[in-house]
């Protein structure tokens, strides 16, 4: 069979142009990434008004869970070590665990419904997610769908007449992005990349489109 002709100088020269400027985006785009600590913007006030409903609303003084009280610790992470803050790799669902119990009695609180709420990190209100149920040892596991960097946390209505709930701390969710850069094309000195950027919920995630020259 005849050989194919092997690509000469110029071309194996303006191919590994091609691959470093491709590389160089990518990095680019990934050192920008929010993922990194510093760009996240500082957390607001907290407590803060949520949108999770009390469960027990209209049953009046009735507990929410055995040995209920207004006297309770919401203790949460996420991930096995107990960790307040994770980075994750974009699209994937992100697991929260936590305990409920009530300091008075040292109890746990158990058949209690807890509301998870989320925040977007660069702001806007605080919305119900998910809710989860406390076992026979107060314990609670909940899975959030995919999603941008987000700020989450547990609140508690320890009553159907309660005015106000009991609070979590915060934990933060950042998201890495990932890049998909196509084949470079390339005319004269230009070099045209066409790919994407994943980052979830993010609105700076976007189709990618750059042309880069000398």
């Amino acid at each position: 069979m005849p050989r194919r002709p092997l690509p000469s100088s110029a071309a194996r020269l303006s191919l590994h142009r091609g691959l470093s400027i491709a590389g160089a985006l990518a990095a680019g785009v990934l050192m920008a990434s929010p993922a990194q600590a510093g760009l996240i913007p500082p957390p607001g006030a907290w407590p803060a008004p949520v949108g999770a409903p009390n469960p027990q609303a209209g049953l009046g003084p009735v507990g929410n869970g055995v040995h209920a009280s207004g006297f309770a610790h919401l203790h949460v992470w996420i991930g096995r070590r107990h960790r307040a803050a994770i980075t994750q790799t974009a699209g994937r669902s992100a697991v929260i665990r936590g305990s409920l119990d009530n300091d008075l009695s040292d109890q746990p609180i158990t058949g209690a419904i807890v509301n998870i709420v989320t925040q977007n990190v660069y702001g806007g209100d605080w919305v119900a997610a998910v809710d989860a149920t406390t076992n026979s040892r107060g314990a609670f596991r909940a899975v959030l769908p995919p999603g941008g960097h987000r700020r989450v946390a547990f609140v508690y209505w320890p009553s159907g007449d309660a005015q106000v709930p009991l609070y979590s701390r915060r934990l933060l969710i950042r998201v890495r992005s990932r890049v998909w850069l196509g084949q470079p094309r390339h005319k004269g000195a230009a070099y045209r990349f066409r790919g994407r950027v994943s980052g979830g919920r993010d609105p700076r995630d976007r189709p990618a489109d750059r042309t880069a020259g000398p």
